[in-house]
């Protein structure tokens, strides 16, 4: 590695951060010697009581709930040795100094969708002198208290987490730092099949129901229940049914038999789920730039409408389009399990 500072320099760096941060002058940070620490040199994390409790943890080898110096000594030439490393890498020229170019570059080379706003924004929460590029020390200052493995990815989200404190302490992280576009759509197949699996019994019970003989002389003891004026009795008459279809039920396979025929059901609702829930993300982005609007979760109630529209009806698009394909490999699958078709 390429020493930037000396020992004795960098030493003497640390011990005078440290007695920063210790505004109480004990000798050991707890959290909350942290947070109030982090206010005296107003580091954007001062509010992240989330962000603190990770740093406390990675700081704090000794597990006492404290950090002394030796362990705060000791984590920060680590952090600094990582953070060098990942400065030459952004460091194309090797001039000692980070451009926007260049940062652009090595973001999307991780696999960061970044538009141009954000990264300005990014550029300059580092760039303190306002000299259009990011020197090692201000790249090492304000990345120093991130408590994980530094990456591009960490990095990013650790700046989004700085940014994004909000008066009551909240963070709020961006989805940007994921998979891009294609992690909405994952996201959306992942909620819709958790969804589905969630509510198999509730379909399991409604299929028993609707295929048992004799239920509409039940339907119409229950409504003229009704009609006599005996609601709860009505009520009583109702869940009779439903008690028993469950009892059968578990006593015919036990837990297993109320998710019968999910495996098939999720493969169906997965890329309806997908498409539409990605479709929405997307729709917001691009309403979000009409508005002028930098974070999509930022957008105007009419255009959160308009966006939830676009989505419903790519999903539906899609769907009609591709009907026949998956009815096909649906029904397939239905002859080989020996499945009895159920309509949800």
């Amino acid at each position: 590695m390429e020493e930037r500072e000396s020992q004795k320099a960098r030493d003497e760096r640390l011990l005078l951060l440290f007695k920063n941060l210790d505004t109480r002058n004990e000798g050991h940070l707890d959290l909350e010697g942290l947070r109030r620490g982090l206010k005296r040199i107003n580091h954007p994390l001062k509010d992240a009581d989330h962000l603190l409790h990770e740093i406390l943890t990675a700081v704090d080898t000794s597990k006492d709930g404290l950090i002394q110096y030796s362990e705060f000594k000791h984590f920060f030439e680590g952090a600094d040795r990582e953070l060098w490393r990942i400065f030459r890498s952004v460091d194309q020229d090797r001039n000692g100094k980070i451009d926007k170019g260049e940062l652009r570059i090595a973001l999307t080379r991780a696999g960061i969708a970044v538009d141009t706003n954000r990264l300005e924004e990014f550029f300059y929460s580092m760039d303190k002198n306002n000299d259009g590029v990011i020197s090692f020390e201000e790249w090492r200052d304000f990345l120093m208290f991130m408590p994980r493995e530094a990456t591009l990815h960490t990095i990013y989200s650790y700046y989004l987490s700085s940014v994004k404190v909000n008066p009551e302490g909240d963070v709020n992280l961006s989805a940007e730092v994921s998979l891009g576009g294609l992690g909405y759509f994952i996201a959306g197949g992942v909620a819709g099949a958790i969804s589905r699996t969630a509510t198999a019994p509730f379909d399991r019970i409604k299929v028993y129901l609707i295929a048992q003989t004799g239920k509409s002389t039940a339907k119409r003891t229950v409504v003229e229940t009704v009609k006599s004026g005996e609601p709860l009795q009505a009520a009583k008459k109702a869940s009779g049914p439903i008690r028993e279809s469950i009892r059968i039920l578990w006593r015919s396979g036990g837990v297993k038999s109320f998710f019968a025929g999910n495996g098939l059901n999720v493969v169906k609702v997965l890329p309806e789920s997908a498409i539409k829930f990605g479709s929405f993300e997307a729709a917001k982005r691009t309403l979000a730039r009409l508005e002028g609007v930098e974070d999509a979760s930022q957008i105007s109630p009419m255009a959160r409408f308009l966006a939830g529209g676009v989505g419903g009806v790519v999903s539906q698009w899609v769907q009609n389009h591709a009907t026949w394909r998956w009815d096909i490999i649906f029904n397939i699958a239905l002859q080989i399990f020996h499945i009895p078709h159920r309509h949800t």
